[in-house]
């Protein structure tokens, strides 16, 4: 494929002016958006192929965004400069040009992202069709989650770490559910209006873990891993308060233990938790606990 046009396309206010025209009742010509993106037609309409019911084609081969895809422009537009600097930002020097190349011939690329395994589930297709249709059409939904019957607003599918979770309002609280174990799903006919406070905290949160109450923890990290942490965000909400030649003194806001403890263990022994002391002392008996059972493996039980 021909990334000339692309290059040039990596200008937010280039690629928001062909949302824009996709997004009209009449579409756009298909011929003279290849023509305006500078690859072949045939490539173009194999690239938004992949985005299936997003991309109707209209008579005289023209394209537009389907019923999926469609919204107020407004929201997309100011959306879409923040989502294309994250995904430039992703990537090594050439922004979207590499991002071009990874679709366009994997086998041929020098690049190989390796990212998270994403969990898959029988269940998948039917239950992200129908929250999907929910979420779109603000309808509440009920189910059962550990055996305990729920009944929410739902507003996001969201992955975290390779888990896909249900962010929604239940009770007036914004929490989020594990979706393999949404179970018995059922969307009403009752509708509810979307709350721009709730939407503001979904979009600026960093993980899928919400509560009005929040625990400051504090950590110690040392130097054999300490760059890890100053690259990006291991932690929620993570800050470096001190940074020394032996390592880094990290804080970060949890709403639960289990958001974080995972986290510190995969990177043991090269982080220590300081405060809060409880956690400090869960962390101790863990690791106890884990010596004892390598003992009893070591003596054959």
């Amino acid at each position: 494929m021909n990334h000339n046009g692309l290059e040039a396309a990596a200008d937010v206010a280039y690629l928001a002016e062909q949302l824009r025209q996709l997004d009209e009742p009449e579409g756009v010509a298909a011929q003279a958006l290849a023509r305006a993106l500078a690859v072949p037609e045939q490539a173009l309409r194999r690239e938004l192929a992949r985005l299936g019911t997003l991309i109707e084609t209209l008579p005289e081969q023209r394209l537009r965004l389907g019923e999926a895809g469609r919204g107020p422009w407004q929201s997309h537009a100011q959306a879409a400069p923040a989502a294309i600097e994250a995904m430039k930002a992703m990537l090594p020097a050439g922004g979207l040009r590499c991002l071009m190349a990874l679709l366009d011939s994997l086998e041929r690329s020098s690049y190989q992202p390796q990212g998270h395994h994403y969990e898959a589930f029988k269940s998948a297709h039917s239950v992200f069709r129908q929250l999907d249709e929910a979420i779109r059409q603000r309808r509440v939904c009920t189910f059962e989650h550990l055996a305990t019957p729920q009944r929410i607003q739902p507003y996001r599918l969201a992955n975290r770490q390779g888990f896909w979770h249900l962010i929604g309002v239940e009770a007036q609280r914004l929490t989020s559910y594990d979706l393999e174990r949404v179970k018995e799903l059922r969307v009403t006919d009752e509708s509810y209006e979307a709350d721009p406070a709730i939407e503001a905290e979904i979009a600026g949160a960093d993980d899928v873990w919400f509560s009005p109450k929040q625990t400051e923890v504090i950590l110690y990290v040392r130097q054999p891993v300490a760059p890890y942490f100053k690259r990006h965000s291991v932690l929620p909400e993570q800050r470096i308060r001190h940074e020394d030649e032996l390592g880094l003194l990290i804080s970060t806001r949890v709403t639960h233990p289990d958001q974080f403890v995972p986290v510190v263990k995969r990177w043991m022994p090269h982080v220590f938790v300081l405060e809060p002391k409880n956690l400090a002392a869960r962390l101790r008996h863990d690791v106890h606990l884990y010596s004892d059972v390598l003992r009893g493996v070591g003596d054959g039980v």
